[in-house]
């Protein structure tokens, strides 16, 4: 071996001296009694209580040369186990990207699929993700791609959801990663755990509609829809939602839709009243009318207490809701269509006219406009005759 220390890029004296003996070694089985011999050395070099930083990073290079270099099966199973709880106080004491990459690397190349110690190694790659040092998070993500295994893919679901919530965010600048992480994201809407189901809401809902698997996908969020996921009590619900306005919700799933409202009805969630309606404006007027009749039911019928309240927000909040739904449905514009409102709900709607809030007077006068202009055209008369107009 003609190549100097100097120029060797070994990291020490012992590591050079062990390459140049396997370089120079007159057969392959006395270069296997040479790695052996090392290994017995490196063995003891761990072993002492005065052991730094430095010196464990040398024995651990060392080793993953021997490991790789020795003949196939020469070296017995496990004679490298000595040196993984090193290799993780390396990870978790290394103050320098290199130190903690050498310990990570050790483990991936060295450390048996099912060893006791690999729950310790998924619990130190959970610290550096969650850590807010760039280096730390990138090197996790890296050992996560070469360390993936049942610990990490099933059993840590903050890791699935932080790789689902990264896709998404990197889409933005390359948006074929989406398209090609598609079939992982309908997997991870069906994933067992609700923080991941929500994280993967969010890149489903920038599926385009042009992805293959995007029928998939809005299969199974409409599902998510008819389950346990909208609730007052679930954290996901505005997502589906969400989701759903962009891709859609579907025929089937429109009488669910209407008997939530009503079970709504009695209680305070205007996020998720204004959500469904938002995805029923998706249905032509036709199916909606007959979904009603189906259900017994009727949409605008749902929050009528909302029209009584003397709270503003609530007013608000009708009549956003009532913009969602086409009149056809319920303000008698069609022969085959009846007026739903009663007498003093048609009432109270005029009365917001004259309310002190800009918004709902303007949401008012659009909403009468889309039933019969005629009734603005007749409410402007009024109030211009009452305006005293002097030149």
């Amino acid at each position: 071996m003609d190549v100097t220390f100097a120029s060797s890029g070994a990291l020490s004296r012992a590591h050079y001296s062990i390459v140049c003996k396997v370089e120079t070694a007159q057969s392959v089985h006395q270069a296997d009694q040479f790695l052996a011999l090392e290994v017995k050395t490196i063995h003891e070099r761990l072993s002492r209580s005065s052991l730094s930083v430095k010196e464990c990073k040398e024995c651990l290079v060392m080793l993953m040369y021997i490991f790789t270099t020795a003949s196939p099966g020469f070296l017995p199973v496990g004679s490298s186990d000595f040196a993984l709880a090193h290799a993780l106080n390396l990870v978790e004491a290394g103050k320098s990207i290199e130190d903690k990459r050498i310990g990570y690397l050790f483990c991936a190349e060295l450390m048996p699929p099912q060893h006791e110690l690999r729950l310790m190694m998924v619990n130190t790659l959970r610290k550096d993700l969650e850590s807010c040092s760039p280096g730390r998070m990138c090197l996790a993500l890296d050992n996560i791609v070469t360390f993936a295994n049942e610990d990490i893919s099933v059993r840590h679901p903050h890791i699935r959801r932080r790789a689902v919530l990264a896709l998404r965010s990197l889409a933005v600048f390359n948006p074929d990663l989406l398209s090609q992480s598609s079939a992982t994201i309908v997997a991870r809407l069906q994933d067992r755990n609700e923080a991941v189901v929500g994280s993967a809401l969010i890149a489903a809902a920038q599926l385009p509609s042009s992805d293959p698997s995007f029928s998939n996908a809005r299969h199974v969020v409409n599902g998510l829809f008819s389950s346990v996921a909208i609730s007052k009590s679930s954290a996901i619900s505005l997502r589906v939602l969400h989701c759903l306005q962009g891709m859609g919700l579907s025929e089937g799933h429109v009488p669910f839709a209407i008997d939530l409202l009503n079970s709504f009805s009695s209680s305070r969630e205007p996020a998720l009243l204004l959500g469904i309606f938002r995805l029923l404006s998706q249905q032509t007027p036709s199916k909606l009318m007959e979904a009603e009749k189906t259900q017994g039911a009727s949409c605008v019928g749902s929050i009528q207490n909302l029209l009584s309240s003397h709270d503003i927000n609530d007013q608000y909040l009708y009549l956003a809701c009532l913009t969602c739904i086409d009149p056809v449905v319920w303000a008698g514009t069609s022969p085959d269509s009846p007026l739903v409102l009663e007498g003093w709900e048609v009432e109270r709607i005029m009365q917001f006219l004259e309310s002190p809030d800009d918004s709902i007077r303007k949401m008012t006068l659009n909403l009468l406009t889309r039933i019969d202009p005629a009734i603005v055209e007749a409410y402007l008369t009024r109030a211009l005759d009452g305006v005293d107009i002097q030149f």
